[in-house]
């Protein structure tokens, strides 16, 4: 193809693109097939392209085809450059490859419905426990995958629940406390906003979490009555003292 770039966006298949048509192993000056050379195989040899984005890298099969694989949640921009070689050699001045041509290989990346989610959908905690630090409570998350992705992680709860407030640090570790013996159920709001470079957009997602903090019974407790910790009684009097502890 005579195109200076291709497009495609981030996937965890493997992409097939038809790269080139009308492959021949042998023209003369006017670009026209050589019969004496159209039995030579031809083969597209890739000379360079950033290697560490690709899980397959990329590749030209004999009918054009572009195939490859970029790593999960990889994307970006990559310069390829390619000769469409034959096997007639280059004895006597032959010439078995064409000029070099290249092109960028533009891969966007692909907003996700799912753009994280939870280790758990529900928490359970006891009543007056101590702050709340959860490390890796994300998957899918962007951290360190996206390096293009300007992006925000923010949580939310009830105000009369939390002595804390919820929020999420840079490495995905949720953090919060709660009121002492405060018990029941309630949730924490957690919202990712981003801005992908990319398409230029402003994307969110958020998601709930159910918490359920767990009353637990405390022991029963009293003080005696300073005024009466001494009492006297008179030995065969009829009196009776009614004594407040």
């Amino acid at each position: 193809q005579n195109t200076t770039a291709i497009v495609t966006s981030e996937s965890q298949d493997v992409i097939s693109i038809e790269f080139a048509t009308n492959l021949r192993s042998g023209v003369d000056n006017n670009q026209e097939q050589i019969q004496t050379e159209s039995d030579q195989k031809v083969t597209f040899e890739i000379l360079k392209g950033y290697s560490r984005m690709f899980e397959v890298p990329p590749n030209i099969d004999t009918n054009g085809i572009l195939t490859f694989k970029t790593w999960p949640y990889s994307f970006g921009n990559t310069r390829l450059c390619v000769v469409l070689r034959d096997d007639g050699g280059t004895l006597f001045g032959g010439i078995d490859a064409t000029e070099p041509k290249c092109w960028d290989l533009i891969v966007n990346p692909r907003y996700l419905g799912d753009y994280f989610s939870f280790a758990q959908s529900s928490l359970e905690i006891l009543e007056n426990s101590e702050t709340q630090v959860l490390d890796r409570f994300f998957i899918k998350s962007p951290m360190g995958l996206y390096k293009d992705i300007l992006h925000n992680f923010s949580a939310a709860g009830d105000s009369n629940f939390f002595e804390t407030e919820p929020f999420v640090s840079e490495f995905s570790r949720l953090t919060f406390k709660c009121y002492p013996y405060v018990f029941g159920t309630t949730s924490i709001s957690v919202s990712l906003s981003f801005y992908n470079s990319s398409d230029g957009q402003m994307h969110s997602h958020h998601q709930d979490l159910a918490l359920n903090v767990i009353a637990v019974n405390s022991k029963p407790s009293f003080e005696l009555n300073e005024s009466r910790i001494h009492i006297e009684i008179i030995e065969n009097e009829c009196v009776t003292e009614f004594c407040c502890f």
